[in-house]
């Protein structure tokens, strides 16, 4: 086992009862073949980062290498001003969502973003798209994030076990 999961419970005031857990990542045995997962977020839809998000996650508290590289509209995940959405006509919707998903647990995808680098994910941007969908790189969430391009990423790509697109 890589991690280690305390049960906390807690009560919302809206009296809906659910469980938190607190997992703390434990340092992968010395015999584990290392393993890597390469994350490819090309959306900024609110629904759209639930599961890679997740998932990468959920790869890093197991001790598996995660690289994530944001692209095309995805490249608005890493401002620091960045709420999530709904897509289209449901936008205006987007703060009962985003509402929602907290009664239910969910942590915002900024609050995910900092968890996984804080336990050691490579964080990559496509710096042309951030050109396109002007996001300057002073409205990064951090400075340590790598701007490179699809080549740069491929090499990433190339040595993980596991890729997900959206």
């Amino acid at each position: 086992v890589d991690h280690d999961i305390q049960e906390i419970s807690c009560d919302k005031d809206e009296g809906i009862k659910f469980d938190r857990y607190l997992i703390t990542k434990r340092e992968p045995t010395k015999d584990a073949q290392p393993e890597k997962m390469a994350v490819v977020i090309s959306s900024e839809g609110l629904l759209d980062l639930v599961s890679p998000l997740g998932f990468a996650l959920a790869a890093a508290l197991a001790g598996i290498s995660v690289s994530i590289f944001f692209q095309g509209p995805g490249v608005h995940v890493l401002r620091k001003d960045f709420e999530g959405s709904l897509p289209g006509w449901k936008a205006p919707f987007s703060r009962f969502a985003r509402k929602g998903m907290a009664k239910m647990g969910h942590v915002t995808p900024q609050e995910k973003l900092e968890q996984l680098m804080q336990l050691g994910a490579h964080i990559y941007v496509c710096h042309p798209s951030m050109e396109v969908f002007k996001v300057a790189e002073k409205d990064l969430v951090r400075s340590d994030i790598t701007r490179c391009e699809y080549t740069r990423f491929l090499m990433e790509m190339r040595h993980a076990s596991v890729h997900i697109y959206t």
